[in-house]
């Protein structure tokens, strides 16, 4: 999750359910010593739309084509992070994966190098899962 500092970044991220759960890759920051969650997605690249955005990143991340659905909101959020400071504005969609044999408990296996986690799995969303940004919750997905 690069970030420049001083600097607001746009990003796309999307809400794929499975089951009862979304989709979501799990990090962690080790200043804080803390796990948590964020919807599968990334930055925006100049002339590049928020839907264009998801599918160019699942591709690179997950080497698979998505549906982009409804626009579900758009959250701002400001955080620490590995102990810098970041701000980033979110566009929310809801997803399908374009081949339905993709949905597996397993999660989506990562095809992008350097991914602490081998994939990213299906989370059930109980108040105690630690989802950023957290005003994502706000868009009743």
């Amino acid at each position: 999750m690069p970030f420049t500092a001083n600097q607001i970044r746009s990003l796309a991220v999307a809400v794929v359910r499975y089951e009862g759960k979304v989709l979501a890759v799990r990090g962690i920051d080790h200043v804080k010593n803390e796990e948590f969650f964020r919807l599968p997605g990334g930055g925006i690249e100049f002339g590049e739309t928020a839907e264009q955005t998801l599918q160019r990143e699942f591709a690179e991340e997950f080497g698979v084509e998505i549906k982009v659905g409804r626009r579900l909101g758009v959250a701002e959020n400001i955080f620490c992070y590995e102990g810098k400071n970041g701000h980033e504005i979110i566009f929310v969609f809801e997803a399908f994966l374009a081949d339905e044999k993709l949905y597996s408990p397993t999660g989506l296996p990562f095809i992008e190098p350097g991914t602490e986690d081998p994939a990213a799995r299906w989370v059930m969303l109980a108040p105690e899962t630690r989802l950023y940004p957290e005003a994502v919750r706000q868009l009743n997905f």
